[in-house]
């Protein structure tokens, strides 16, 4: 609570405007790249069912294409209709993630300005300065995204029964492990310099 307070005392109400549409870009980064790999998952299992679809043997010739005409069309239409969907969700992420950078690191930018004229006035070494930026501008808000993300699929592996979305949705928290991890050393490390700061009297 002490470096939350003296933080957002640098900043005006644009600071704060940004940093909470920072940490809505965030969560919803997090839920569209969720529902990106659920419909990923599903793409993949149309195409499992079509193979198995493709290799199991009708004995009557005449009901076999009759079958596997009607499952060809309903096939192409529910594979175009997730594709569709996949390079929406896609666009829409894309600019999500910009306003997230935007915002997040406009915002960092801005109270480290500020930080500085105020340490400045009070005649403080600033060289340590860049290091708070950086923990609390676009580190943070990709930590936000890797936690929403892997609670999210937590919830969903206890309600769906796709497996494949499963394992792909299991998997990946596990390739942003090491993301989180650097972002929660840079955490701590600036939680370090702004305490050294309160305790000197003078943030």
């Amino acid at each position: 609570m002490f470096v939350l307070k003296h933080l957002l005392h640098f900043g005006d109400v644009r600071d704060y405007l940004m940093i909470l549409f920072g940490i809505f870009a965030a969560a919803a980064y997090a839920i569209s790249h969720l529902l990106f790999i659920r419909l990923f998952g599903e793409l993949v299992s149309l195409f499992v069912s079509r193979v198995s679809t493709v290799q199991c043997f009708d004995y009557d010739p005449v009901k076999q294409i009759s079958n596997n005409t009607l499952d060809k069309e309903t096939f192409h239409k529910n594979v175009s209709a997730k594709v569709i969907q996949l390079t929406v969700i896609g666009l829409v992420q894309i600019v999500i993630n910009y306003l997230q950078y935007v915002s997040c690191d406009l915002s960092a930018a801005r109270l480290a300005n500020h930080m500085r004229a105020r340490l400045l006035q009070a005649t403080f070494a600033i060289e340590n300065i860049a290091t708070v930026q950086s923990g609390i501008g676009w580190t943070s808000s990709v930590a936000l995204s890797a936690i929403i993300f892997v609670t999210g699929s937590l919830i969903l592996a206890l309600f769906t029964d796709w497996k494949l979305t499963l394992i792909v949705i299991i998997g990946e928290p596990l390739s942003v492990g090491a993301a989180y991890m650097l972002s929660k050393l840079t955490a701590r490390t600036t939680i370090l310099e702004l305490e050294s700061y309160g305790s000197a009297g003078q943030v």
